[in-house]
């Protein structure tokens, strides 16, 4: 029968008999002689052990494992970027068949061909959604990095826009060099991410994630420049040359500060504008707006609807604002 303490309540841990004789010096006398026999037996047997102790948790296993994953991430990377040169060339197909032949909708035969091209489009989609899961993309990623890929939101009536993503922006800990931006600034666009060769810079830029990511101190998501379902829309790529002392701002620049500054207010967003590095190693600055990612086909309708406040370009800039950047 349980043995209670006096003044336990019911609510309180109940104790056997045996857990009383646990407490008796005979009881504990039987136990720590166990114990040493389980020491002697332990020390007896350690250097066996020992290999088979610290080889798992060597700095080469370690590096070993941790190169695997990096190349097995790596490879499936490089299939998702190949289904998806496979699914720009089915685009690329219908567009050329739309260009070529204006109002081609009302042949049947050319209707037929689009219908067939856009089926197989579909389906590499729906490969590519599948493929992005394995590399932790939901479908509405998988569509962002479909349009990141064309360096432009012509697709959306807006070319001289573009977007980066969260894999786009590195960002660190250090004053001295905040960032790494994945752009081309000398042509002013991000860099093109359509290669499926390993040896491409893009892949580089890959593993150079990967490697900042493992060496530099943890970031919290509310200091990325770009959190994961954001993106942004890219007012300005600008080259900064000379080490760093040059820099190749457009004339319109300032007019494209007030324009971000006016959309990122009109639709919830954040302006960004940063060098990637201080001093003489900074190599471009960023001008842009980020939103969440599901609301980039919304926000390109605003922009869209709404040209001599948002769209930049001298055409939908008035006299006096033009005459204004030329002084």
């Amino acid at each position: 029968m349980p043995i209670r303490e006096p003044g336990m309540t019911a609510h309180e841990p109940k104790f056997t008999k045996k857990d009383v004789d646990e407490g008796t010096q005979e009881y504990q006398d039987e136990r720590n002689d166990k114990k040493r026999g389980a020491e002697v037996t332990d020390t007896e047997n350690e250097a066996e052990r020992e290999p088979e102790r610290y080889s798992f948790d060597s700095p080469e296993e370690v590096n070993r494992r941790v190169e695997a994953i990096e190349e097995h991430e790596l490879k499936v990377l490089k299939e998702y970027r190949e289904i998806m040169e496979r699914y720009k060339a089915k685009v690329k197909e219908i567009r050329k068949i739309e260009k070529r032949s204006p109002g081609g909708l009302q042949n049947k035969e050319i209707a037929s061909a689009i219908r067939l091209i856009d089926e197989e489009r579909h389906n590499i989609h729906l490969e590519l959604i599948d493929f992005g899961e394995r590399l932790g993309k939901d479908k509405e990623t998988v569509l962002i990095d479909i349009i990141r890929q064309d360096c432009t939101l012509e697709d959306f009536g807006l070319p001289e826009f573009s977007i980066l993503t969260d894999e786009d922006i590195i960002t660190t800990k250090d004053w001295h060099n905040p960032y790494y931006f994945n752009v081309d600034a000398k042509k002013r666009r991000p860099s093109k991410t359509s290669s499926t060769k390993g040896t491409t810079a893009d892949y580089r830029w890959d593993r150079f994630r990967q490697e900042e990511a493992m060496n530099n101190p943890i970031i919290k998501e509310s200091e990325e420049a770009i959190k994961y379902d954001e993106v942004m829309i890219v007012f300005a790529i600008v080259p900064v040359d000379n080490d760093g002392y040059d820099n190749k701002r457009p004339d319109d620049f300032s007019e494209r500060q007030k324009r971000a500054q006016a959309l990122a207010e009109a639709v919830g967003g954040k302006t960004f504008q940063a060098y990637d590095s201080a001093y003489h190693e900074g190599t471009a600055e960023i001008l842009g707006v980020t939103i969440p990612k599901e609301d980039l086909e919304k926000v390109a309708t605003i922009i869209r609807e709404n040209p001599n406040k948002f769209r930049i370009g001298e055409q939908y800039y008035s006299d006096s604002k033009k005459e204004e950047l030329t002084d």
